[in-house]
């Protein structure tokens, strides 16, 4: 059985918005888009699930955080 390649793949982005910046909240819009063909020594590697953790993008906004 041969297989193709995806040409696209989703992607969970993080956008800029209007709430406020040390809130836990943030709009993530799934989107779809182009995968590029892999280049030699490249591999393609499906991807069942994945976490996210609201957490991750609050450091991301706020900077290195101490949760207690």
């Amino acid at each position: 059985m041969a297989h193709t390649l995806p040409t696209s793949t989703k992607s969970l982005v993080i956008q800029e918005s209007n709430v406020k910046k040390d809130s836990t909240y943030h709009d993530a819009v799934l989107t779809e888009r182009p995968l590029a063909a892999p280049k030699p020594g490249e591999v393609v590697i499906k991807v069942g699930a994945v976490g996210f953790n609201h957490k991750d993008v609050r450091v991301l906004k706020l900077g290195n955080i101490n949760y207690i």
